[in-house]
C-alpha cells in the first residue's frame, strides 16, 4: 500500500510541474511589472529605515521658524527687513551655506525692505534661495515659483524644493535635478548648498544658476532625474534646531554656527510644508526645512540609496523563485514549511543587509510572493493527492466503540495512588512474559483498619498486549464493596497505560501519510463518542463542571472552571482529583476514600459545602456518569457558586436583626412614655415627654425611611435610567439642606460653575439623596462654625464629585465599616446622633448601582473628604462637556 501511494504522489504532481513553474513565473513578472506589490515594498522599506536610526553631522543647524519666534516677533509673515537683520547677524562668522526655504516670489509692500534683504544676501555671499513648481488658476501646466530678481542678483545659488509623495502620501524619494525644461534642470536646493559649500560629493550635473533671459512664466512641462531614495536619520527633531529668535536675541552664541550649515524654515503648526515619511507616519509629520537637512547630511555622507531596476530584478527573483519550486520536490512536508519560513525570513534580512551596506534598495515583496507561491503549489498538490485517499479511508470507517479517554499519555502511578484512596482496593502487580514481577502495590490503609479478617479478598487479571509477548495485571479487591466484573472493567483499563506503542511510525514522507492515516481514524471514533460524552453532561450544566475517568484523571473541564481555579485549561486537565480538592477549604472535610467508593461504584450522590481561592461560597456535587456500553465512566464534579443564597441569608438576618433591635428599639420607647403618662399625668405637661416622642418617632421613621430608600436602591432597574444633569442635582440638594447649615453656621463652598450641564445616566431622585446624604453627614460631624466644601469635575469620560468637611473625621480602621449595614461610628462625643447606619450603605448601593465608585480620604480629627467618580452620559445625549477648572481636593 505504501509503494501505490507513493507512485500515485509521484505520478500525479510531475505532469503539471512544468506547467505550473511557467505559471508561477507568469504571474511574478506581471506583479513586477505591474508593481501590484508596491504597497507591501514601501511598508519593508518603512519598517527597515525604521530601525536604521543614525546620529546625523553634526555642522547641519535648523534655524526654526517656530510657535516661539511667531510669539516673539509677531504673525507670518514678517517684514524682509527682519530676514535681513537675521543675516547680517549670522554673516558675523564664517559658515559652509544658508538655505532660506522661504518664497519671495513677491516684491515686498515696502520696497526699502527688499534692498535691505537684498543687501544682506549678497554680503553673506552663500544664501541659497528655493525654486518651485506651481500651477496656476485655469492653466494645466506647471510654472516656475522663482525669487524676484532683486534678490536673484545677490544669491549663492537656487536650488528646487520639489518632493514627490508616493501614492500612501509618504514622502520617501529625492531628485537631484529638476525643472520645466528638458536643458535646464535645477539642483535639489541640498545639492545647491554643498556645492555652494565647496564640498565634492562626486554626483555629476549642471550647478545651474538662475538666466536672467528665461521666461519664467511660460508654461511647460515638469521632469525630474537622478532619483534617490533618502534614508532619514531619524524621527523629526533629530538634527538640532535653533529658534529664529533666539539667534536674533543680543545674548546668542554666533560662534555656535562656525562652519555649520544653517537651514532656515518653517517649523511652526500650520506654516510651510509638511510631509509624512518613514520615520514619522501621519502622526508626527516632518517639516520640509528638516528633509532638506536629511538631503545634505545623506549626500555628505554618500548614504543615497539607489533602487534596482525592472530587469535585474526580475532576473533576481525569478531565478531564486525557480531554485526554490525545485527545492520543494527534494524535501519532507514536516520540514518544508519551516524551511520555507527560513528562506523567507533570509530574503528578508538578506535585502536588508544590502540596502545598510551598500546602500541598494531591493523590493523584496514580489521575490517573497514568488516563493511563497510556489511552495503553496507544491503542498496543495501534495494535499490533493493525500485528501482523496483519505477520504477513500474514510469512507470505510464504521461505527467503532472505544473508551472515550484514551489515558495512554496519562501516569499511571497517579491512577494507582488514586485507587488505593477507594475502599474496596486491596492491592495489585503487573508482571512480564515470564511471570517477573515488574510493579507490585498495596493498599496498606485498608490492612491497618484493624478489619482485615472481615476482608473477602478477591484477584481479578487483565492481559497487556506487548510486542514481546503477553503481559498480566492484576488487583485485588475486597468484594464486599466492589463487583467483580466492575473490578474487572477497572483492569481492562489499566492495561492501556503499558500498551505497545504504535508500530506507525514515520521514516518517510510515505510512512508519514500512513501514519497521519491511523491517527485519523482513531480520532474519529473518539470524536463520535466525545460527542455524546457532552450531550450527556457538559452540555445539560452552566456551573463550573469538572470530568473524571474510573483513575481519577480530569479529562474534561468547563471555562468556568478554570475561571474558578485561576488556571488556564491545560493546566487544569493536568491534575488528579486529589489535586483538584486540595484547591478549596471544605466547611466539613469527609473522607474522600468513602465518597469515591459509593460514587463510582454504588452510584450514589455527595454534597458537601466549600470555599474556593477567592472566598466564593460553593456546593460541591458529585455524580457518577457512564459511555458508551459502561465500561467506561467517572466521576461528574459540579460546582455551584452559593455565593449570592449566602449573601441573601446573611441580608435577611440583618433584616430580622433590624426589625427585632433597631426599629423595635424606638416604638418600644414610645410605649414605655406612654405607659408612663398613664401612670403620671403631671408628665404630659413636661416638654420632655413631648421631645421623647417626637424624637422616637422620627428615629422610627428615620430607620424605616433610609432602609426602603436602600432596599429600593438595590432593586432598581437601570434600564429606567434618564439623562440627568448632575449640577442641577447638587445645586437643588445644597439649597435644600442650606437651612440645617445655617442652624449649625456652617458655611457650604459650592466649587462648579452653575451653568455647565453635565448629564449622567441614572434616577434624578436617588442621585438627589445620594448627594444630600453626603452633605448632611458633613454638616452632621462637623463643629460649629466650619466649612463644608462641595465640587465637581470631569476627567475623561467620567464625573467626579466630592464632598469635604474639616470636623471629626474618621478612625482608619473604621472606614472600611461606614458602607456596611447598621454600622455606626462614634465620630465624637460632641457628634450629633450616629444615625441609622443605612445612609452610607444606600450611597455606595446607589452609586455602584450607577456604574460608579465611591470613595472615602480622611484622618481624625482633621475631616474627611468622599469623593464619587461616575461615567458621564453618551454624546447623544449630553451637550458638550468642557472640563471645569476647579482643583479637585487634595
Amino acid at each position: 500500500m505504501q509503494n501505490n501511494l507513493k507512485i500515485s504522489l509521484q505520478g500525479k504532481l510531475k505532469p503539471a510541474f512544468l506547467i505550473a513553474l511557467l505559471l508561477l513565473l507568469c504571474i511574478t513578472t506581471g506583479l513586477q511589472y505591474f508593481r501590484l506589490l508596491l504597497p507591501l515594498d514601501r511598508i519593508a522599506y518603512d519598517l527597515k529605515i525604521r530601525n536604521a536610526e543614525r546620529q546625523p553631522l553634526d555642522d547641519i543647524v535648523i534655524i526654526a521658524i517656530d510657535q516661539f519666534s511667531l510669539d516673539k516677533i509677531g504673525r507670518w509673515p514678517w517684514s524682509r527687513g527682519v530676514h535681513a537683520k537675521f543675516l547680517d547677524k549670522i554673516s558675523q562668522v564664517q559658515h559652509k551655506a544658508v538655505v532660506m526655504d522661504i518664497a519671495f516670489s513677491e516684491p515686498s509692500d515696502i520696497s526699502d525692505h527688499d534692498n535691505l534683504l537684498a543687501d544682506a544676501i549678497r554680503k553673506n555671499s552663500k544664501v541659497i534661495l528655493p525654486v518651485a513648481p506651481e500651477a496656476d488658476i485655469g492653466v494645466k501646466n506647471l510654472t516656475e515659483n522663482i525669487p524676484i530678481k532683486i534678490l536673484l542678483d545677490g544669491a549663492a545659488g537656487l536650488g528646487h524644493v520639489d518632493r514627490e509623495l508616493d501614492l500612501d502620501a509618504v514622502s520617501r524619494r529625492s531628485y537631484l535635478y529638476a525643472g520645466l525644461t528638458d536643458s535646464i534642470k535645477w539642483p535639489s536646493i541640498a545639492l545647491q548648498a554643498i556645492y555652494v559649500a565647496g564640498t565634492d560629493v562626486g554626483i555629476d550635473g549642471p550647478n545651474t544658476f538662475y538666466d536672467t533671459g528665461y521666461n519664467s512664466n511660460a508654461p511647460r512641462r515638469w521632469s525630474r532625474s537622478n532619483e534617490y531614495l533618502l534614508p532619514f536619520a531619524g524621527k523629526p527633531g533629530t538634527f538640532k534646531r535653533i529658534s529664529y529668535a533666539e539667534v536674533l536675541a543680543d545674548d546668542f552664541d554666533l560662534e555656535s554656527l562656525t562652519n555649520k550649515y544653517i537651514l532656515i524654515g518653517a517649523t511652526a503648526f500650520g506654516m510651510g510644508d509638511v510631509v509624512s515619511t518613514p520615520v514619522s507616519g501621519e502622526s508626527e509629520p516632518m517639516p520640509g526645512i528638516e528633509v532638506i537637512a536629511n538631503e545634505i547630511d545623506s549626500l555628505l555622507q554618500n548614504l543615497m540609496i539607489t533602487t534596482v531596476g525592472f530587469i535585474p530584478g526580475l532576473i533576481i527573483s525569478s531565478s531564486v523563485v525557480v531554485l526554490s519550486f525545485f527545492l520543494w520536490g527534494f524535501l519532507a512536508p514536516r520540514y518544508s514549511l519551516f524551511i520555507a519560513a527560513g528562506l523567507i525570513a533570509t530574503i528578508f534580512f538578506i535585502d536588508a543587509w544590502v540596502l545598510h551596506k551598500y546602500r541598494i534598495w531591493f523590493p523584496p515583496a514580489n521575490l517573497i510572493f514568488g516563493v511563497a507561491l510556489g511552495y503553496l503549489g507544491w503542498i496543495w498538490g501534495r494535499l490533493v493527492v493525500t485528501v482523496k485517499y483519505l477520504n477513500s479511508e474514510l469512507n470505510r470507517l464504521g461505527e467503532v466503540t472505544m473508551p472515550i479517554i484514551d489515558v495512554s499519555h496519562k501516569d499511571a502511578n497517579k491512577a494507582f495512588e488514586y485507587l488505593m484512596n477507594v475502599n474496596g482496593f486491596l492491592g495489585g502487580a503487573i508482571k512480564d512474559v515470564q511471570g517477573r514481577t515488574l510493579f507490585e502495590w498495596e493498599n496498606s490503609k485498608a490492612k491497618s483498619d484493624g478489619q482485615s479478617d472481615n476482608i473477602k479478598s478477591v484477584t481479578v487479571s487483565a492481559p497487556v498486549l506487548r510486542n514481546e509477548g503477553e503481559w498480566k495485571l492484576s488487583l485485588q479487591i475486597d468484594e464486599k464493596f466492589i463487583r467483580i466484573d466492575d473490578a474487572e472493567k477497572i483492569a481492562q483499563q489499566l492495561t492501556t497505560f503499558y500498551q505497545a506503542d504504535s508500530p506507525y511510525r514515520s521514516r518517510t514522507p510515505v510512512e508519514f501519510i500512513n501514519s497521519r492515516i491511523e491517527l485519523v481514524k482513531q480520532a474519529h471514533n473518539k470524536l463520535f463518542l466525545l460527542n455524546n460524552f457532552i450531550g450527556q453532561v457538559i452540555d445539560q450544566l452552566d456551573n463550573s463542571v469538572v470530568v473524571t475517568d474510573s483513575f481519577g484523571n480530569i479529562v474534561m473541564a468547563n471555562q468556568g472552571t478554570n475561571q474558578l481555579l485561576e488556571m488556564d485549561r491545560s493546566r487544569v486537565e493536568e491534575l488528579n482529583v486529589i489535586e483538584l480538592l486540595k484547591y478549596f477549604n471544605f466547611q466539613a472535610v469527609p473522607d474522600w476514600s468513602k465518597v469515591f467508593s459509593q460514587v463510582m461504584f454504588c452510584g450514589e450522590q455527595f454534597a458537601v459545602e466549600a470555599i474556593s481561592k477567592s472566598g466564593r461560597f460553593m456546593l460541591v456535587e458529585v455524580t457518577r456518569y457512564k459511555v458508551d456500553d459502561e465500561s467506561n465512566f467517572g466521576m461528574v464534579f459540579n460546582f455551584i457558586d452559593v455565593t449570592r443564597l449566602k449573601e441573601t441569608e446573611q441580608s435577611r438576618r440583618e433584616l430580622l436583626a433590624f426589625l427585632s433591635h433597631d426599629l423595635r428599639s424606638p416604638l418600644a420607647s414610645l410605649i414605655a412614655t406612654s405607659d408612663l403618662a398613664k401612670i403620671r399625668p403631671e408628665y404630659r405637661e413636661s416638654e420632655n415627654f413631648v421631645k421623647s416622642i417626637k424624637d422616637n418617632a422620627k428615629r422610627a421613621l428615620q430607620l424605616a425611611d433610609d432602609f426602603l430608600a436602600l432596599v429600593r436602591a438595590e432593586s432598581i432597574n437601570t434600564e429606567s435610567f434618564e439623562p440627568v444633569n448632575f449640577t442641577d442635582v447638587v445645586i437643588k440638594s445644597v439649597t435644600s439642606i442650606e437651612s440645617s447649615a445655617r442652624t449649625k453656621q456652617i458655611n457650604i463652598v459650592k466649587e462648579l460653575d452653575e451653568d455647565q450641564r453635565i448629564f449622567v445616566n441614572g434616577d434624578l431622585s436617588i442621585l438627589e439623596r445620594v448627594v444630600i446624604n453626603l452633605i448632611s453627614n458633613a454638616i452632621k460631624y462637623s463643629p460649629v462654625g466650619q466649612t463644608v466644601e462641595v465640587g465637581i469635575n470631569v476627567d475623561n469620560q467620567s464625573l467626579l464629585f466630592w464632598v469635604k468637611d474639616y470636623g471629626y473625621g474618621i478612625r482608619e480602621q473604621d472606614q472600611e465599616k461606614i458602607f456596611k449595614r447598621f454600622e455606626t461610628i462614634n465620630h465624637s462625643k460632641n457628634a450629633e446622633d450616629s444615625g441609622t447606619g443605612l445612609g452610607l450603605t444606600f450611597v455606595k448601593s446607589s452609586v455602584e448601582r450607577h456604574d460608579g465608585k465611591i470613595t472615602v480620604e480622611s484622618i481624625k480629627g482633621k475631616g474627611s473628604c468622599f469623593r464619587i467618580s461616575m461615567p458621564l452620559l453618551s454624546t447623544k445625549y449630553k451637550q458638550p462637556v468642557q472640563s471645569i477648572s476647579h482643583k479637585e481636593p487634595g
